[in-house]
């Protein structure tokens, strides 16, 4: 835009006494000077770049950290393996479950979290304690209780039908690392997303027995201290919610386009274009 002094001086060479400008002259002034400015810059030979990369953004490195998550190998939750660190992790669905179809198989995540290290200064793996571990090992264990409370009905939630990813990171990377990654994807199971939450809580206390069931646990009930919960939205409503959900944000995947438009600033909204639309995984 073009500052005030510009202006003035503009209105100088051109003859115009400032003093005497009536709102016509400078409207006219004012388009005259807005189109010179697109021209000059259509014919300067070098242009102004999209942007500016600063490897020190956290933006940046967010990005980096999140795609070499990405890089890692999808592991069955079932078969976890015993890795000792902290970092974060995601979980990733392939079942049959029908509100989940717009994820099934595909490499956007059902929930992103992230594990501290035992102490907050550690400098390596060892020092970190199995956080990574632990955390997924709990998932792993709810959703079991899932399963084992429906039997034979294989509509709702197994283990066979979950993936997960791993990294362990640098000490205190960890939360800035998992807000960048749900922010990004806003999965369905997260409560940052206000659709499907519950599966990180940790059982109620006597003293909070009367709040309210979770979605997760409504949808998928199993854990037997949210049986007795007071119900809150019905499993329809929540349903019909995940499905709205997914239609908006199933097909993100972090690339290159997603790269350049979290750089550029268009995908601070946090609106539903960024990242290319995701396939089947391999």
């Amino acid at each position: 835009m073009t500052s005030k002094k510009k202006l003035k001086d503009i209105l100088t060479a051109i003859g115009v006494d400032e003093g005497n400008l009536t709102s016509k002259t400078a409207s006219l002034v004012g388009e005259a000077v807005q189109e010179l400015e697109g021209y000059l810059a259509s014919v300067r030979e070098f242009k102004a770049p999209l942007f500016v990369f600063d490897p020190t953004d956290s933006v940046a490195a967010s990005f980096v950290i999140a795609t070499a998550m990405f890089a890692m190998p999808r592991r069955p939750l079932a078969d976890l393996e015993s890795v000792t660190g902290s970092g974060i992790y995601a979980l990733f669905y392939r079942g049959s479950y029908p509100a989940y179809a717009g994820i099934k198989g595909k490499d956007t995540p059902i929930y992103i979290g992230s594990a501290a290290p035992a102490h907050r200064q550690a400098k390596n793996p060892e020092a970190q304690g199995p956080a990574l571990h632990s955390r997924l090992s709990t998932h792993r264990k709810n959703i079991l209780a899932v399963e084992n409370h429906h039997k034979a009905d294989s509509h709702n939630l197994r283990v066979a039908d979950f993936e997960y990813r791993l990294l362990v990171i640098k000490s205190g990377w960890e939360k800035s690392s998992e807000d960048f990654l749900i922010e990004f994807f806003k999965p369905v199971w997260n409560n940052e997303s206000k659709v499907c939450y519950g599966i990180g809580k940790h059982g109620d206390s006597s003293k909070t027995r009367d709040n309210t069931r979770s979605p997760w646990d409504t949808l998928h009930p199993g854990r037997k201290w949210a049986l007795d919960a007071k119900p809150g939205r019905t499993a329809a409503q929540i349903v019909e919610a995940v499905r709205a959900h997914l239609d908006i944000f199933g097909g993100r995947r972090l690339d290159g386009k997603a790269l350049l438009e979290l750089l550029a600033g268009g995908a601070r909204s946090g609106g539903p274009s960024v990242g290319s639309p995701d396939g089947d995984s391999e």
